[in-house]
């Protein structure tokens, strides 16, 4: 054994060494250019074996050695040029909105600085991107850099909406059939169908119920929405006694709301309004939504917060 990499050995001995370097990763090579030493790692020691791309006739147990070797090298790898081999997530955006390199996979293409036919791909990270805040319509590509080697990545921006959303529809709490706090009905409200677990009978709404800990309480539409919604403002009346312990929004392609593309938690606010804005590059046209209070009642009577009002604003 020898404490380094300086070996020599003649042709057919075996030979095996150590080194307390850490080499793990690189590849040795000897001065023939038939040799090629390749790491292996074996029982917290660091091992090498040689190849002779000649003769590839390794004996288990031992390291053949068919030609003689000169000092070994540790291989210097060149970084050639980068590669995007996996798209990023998105590529559509407003401008206004910033590149999200989310899903996006780089990877850096380099060759032995000795030689030229020794090459290897690994992704690499670290690097910018240009440009690096707002986007604006003449972008159709960004660019990455890594270590002064560049490529391109291409997307599309679309104008920010000038259109000022307005109303596009009210639920107003109708009358309903259910007077209990567990049970649910559903209730057609300017055209659309809403499912609502609490007292109907009553308007506002009643929200709630007795002895409840950490409850979930909710009213949603069994009909989409034919618009295009931006924000929604939410209007509570009182609150009898009810703890609400959050407040959860949820907008959904679907009917079963297993798909959400939106899952907001704004902040409770009894007596006033809660304003929900649609997240940046999130699509609320053709949406199902649903409401959900989660709840704690001490006592074995019956108590509540009331729901006043929900209006949609958007377009058409």
């Amino acid at each position: 054994s020898n404490n380094g990499l300086a070996m020599n050995a003649d042709s057919g001995t075996s030979l095996s060494f150590y080194t307390e370097a850490d080499v793990s990763g690189y590849t040795l090579k000897g001065n023939d250019t038939n040799d090629v030493i390749r790491y292996i790692g074996m029982n917290g020691t660091t091992n090498f074996r040689c190849y002779n791309t000649v003769n590839t006739n390794v004996k288990t147990g031992e390291y053949v050695w068919y030609h003689r070797i000169g000092t070994g090298s540790v291989v210097t790898w060149n970084l050639n040029s980068i590669e995007i081999t996996t798209p990023p997530t998105k590529t559509d955006y407003t401008a206004g909105q910033s590149f999200d390199p989310a899903g996006m996979v780089v990877t850096g293409h380099f060759v032995d600085a000795d030689d030229a036919t020794n090459t290897k791909d690994e992704e690499v990270t670290g690097y910018t991107i240009t440009p690096d805040g707002a986007l604006s319509e003449s972008d159709d590509h960004v660019t990455i850099t890594y270590q002064g080697k560049s490529t391109t990545q291409a997307i599309t921006v679309t104008a920010a909406s000038t259109e000022t959303p307005t109303l596009q529809y009210t639920l107003t709490p109708a009358s309903g059939s259910n007077n209990g706090y567990a049970n649910d009905c559903d209730i057609v409200i300017n055209g659309i169908t809403w499912n609502l677990t609490g007292n109907s009978t009553v308007q506002p709404w009643r929200i709630g119920g007795k002895s409840l800990s950490g409850v979930n309480r909710a009213l949603y539409s069994k009909t989409a929405l034919a618009k295009n919604i931006s924000k929604i403002e939410i209007t509570h009346g009182a609150a009898s006694s009810i703890t609400v312990n959050s407040m959860t929004v949820i907008v959904s392609k679907n009917a079963d709301f297993s798909s959400p593309v939106s899952t907001l938690t704004p902040s409770f606010v009894v007596n006033g309004t809660v304003t929900v804005n649609r997240p940046d590059g999130n699509d609320w046209s053709n949406c199902y939504y649903k409401i959900v209070y989660n709840v704690t009642v001490s006592g074995t009577n019956n108590k509540f917060v009331e729901f006043s009002e929900a209006k949609f604003y958007g377009t058409n």
